[in-house]
């Protein structure tokens, strides 16, 4: 898991996370983003954290809405 903050934009955070093939489907990547934006909300001062992933990832975007994310539809979800 690595947490980005944006130049000019200190109040936003990306997050982004990558698991090899035979990890996956282990829930790992769910309970460590879960987990960044559980301490991102609690210890820094951000109004959105958001992650990125093109449409055809459905693995990815799903662990995006179990974490409370919203999918826009465009290659980004947004967590406020």
């Amino acid at each position: 898991m690595m947490p980005f903050v944006r130049a000019g934009r200190p109040s936003e955070c990306e997050i982004g996370y990558s698991i090899l093939a035979p990890h996956e489907g282990q829930g790992l990547a769910t309970e460590g983003a879960r987990a960044l934006i559980d301490y991102l909300r609690g210890n820094v001062q951000l109004s959105s954290v958001i992650a990125h992933s093109f449409p055809s990832l459905r693995a990815s975007i799903r662990v995006m809405e179990k974490c409370g994310m919203v999918f826009d539809g465009a290659a980004s979800c947004t967590f406020c």
